[in-house]
């Protein structure tokens, strides 16, 4: 009778043992599940706080990404696993904010700027910004004018076998190219729209891009013309971290 009573007492302490400890496990593996939603809301909020701002981005599909991000880590709410959401978000709203600074890079940028990062493609090989005394189109500080130009030279285009001379400014589009730059969008677009005007005479490539028109010179093919525009692109949006 002893023995039986001994193993009950003994079955009872190893049931009431290991319930016990099931129960820290369980309570450790749900503060860590809270742990782990309380990071995931916290990086949920931070990307709306940015997204309420409404700022407009260089790249628009960055705005898609992040709100696609929120949304699903929403959906996830309560997930025993939030790390890949919350690098998701995170990464979402890198890019979108790298994109606002893009476009705020390009939006009435100095000149200093506009050479600083000229310098950066590798067929350009020389510039010069226009002055009152000395600008081509005579556009400088106009009414609806450029606030600032650069014209560069591109080693694309051959000087000697086009009968170019003179400096950079002399040369004009011819030699390379141009960054306009435009104190706000409008004008940009209105300026975009001359140029346009004048594309059978001319096959100078022009872009806008934030309040720049980026133009490159008829003597490179169509697909350098591109190239170089894309190249310069790069060059003024990149985000230095």
């Amino acid at each position: 009778m002893k023995k039986k009573f001994l193993a009950l007492f003994l079955t009872t302490v190893m049931v009431l043992t290991l319930a016990g400890c099931n129960g820290k496990q369980n309570d450790s593996k749900s503060e860590e599940t809270t742990v782990r939603n309380e990071a995931l809301q916290n990086a949920i909020d931070a990307a709306q706080t940015v997204l309420d701002k409404e700022e407009t981005p260089f790249d628009e599909e960055t705005t898609a990404k992040l709100e696609a991000a929120i949304s699903a880590a929403v959906d996830a709410s309560g997930a025993d696993d939030c790390s890949a959401l919350i690098q998701t978000i995170t990464e979402a709203q890198t890019a979108y904010e790298d994109s606002i600074l893009s476009l705020k890079q390009i939006t009435a940028p100095t000149d200093d700027f506009v050479m600083e990062r000229l310098k950066q493609v590798d067929t350009i090989i020389d510039m010069a910004p226009v002055t009152e005394e000395r600008d081509p189109n005579g556009k400088l500080n106009k009414q609806g004018g450029y606030i600032g130009c650069i014209y560069f030279r591109d080693e694309q285009v051959d000087w000697e076998e086009e009968y170019i001379e003179g400096d950079v400014l002399d040369a004009g589009c011819h030699g390379g190219g141009a960054v306009e730059i435009f104190g706000n969008v409008e004008d940009a677009q209105e300026r975009d729209e001359y140029l346009g005007m004048l594309d059978g005479l001319f096959a100078d490539s022009h872009y806008v891009y934030g309040t720049l028109v980026i133009r490159t010179s008829s003597e490179l093919s169509a697909a350098k013309q591109q190239e170089l525009t894309d190249k310069i692109v790069q060059a003024f949006t990149y985000v230095e971290h």
